[in-house]
């Protein structure tokens, strides 16, 4: 039964794991990076602008070898460029928390048998 699972589309396994439909203008992100590891704890909905910021920063900030990224700061302008992105991943940080204790307080809600059955409901985490 897992293996259904865990090859199904990861839009509908989000949405038949936390009984919701997804909203328009949100994703689901694979927290691991690897899209090919589609369990529920891998995923996190995330507003579209947020998902979109963090796959623009870690793809600026990441794939430099150690080595590269040393040459590089002998320049300002891009210790400037480096300084810019860090900035912004400051910036969506409050916004990826959210995301992440909603995500958890969703999951404990199922664990415990009180999401979606009149104790809590998807929207209670998400006002």
């Amino acid at each position: 039964m897992w293996g259904v699972f865990l090859t199904m589309n990861y839009r509908k396994l989000y949405e038949r794991h936390y009984g919701i439909k997804i909203p328009k203008g949100f994703h689901v992100h694979h927290i691991d990076g690897n899209r090919e590891n589609n369990t529920i704890r891998n995923l996190i909905l995330l507003p579209g602008k947020t998902h979109s910021e963090l796959h623009f920063i870690k793809n600026s900030l990441l794939g430099f070898r150690d080595e590269d990224i040393l040459k590089m700061l002998n320049s300002p302008h891009v210790l400037q460029w480096f300084k810019a992105q860090f900035v912004s991943l400051v910036e969506i940080m409050p916004d990826l928390e959210f995301w992440t204790i909603t995500k958890e307080m969703e999951d404990l809600a199922i664990s415990q048998g009180s999401f979606n059955n009149g104790k809590y409901s998807y929207e209670t985490f998400r006002e």
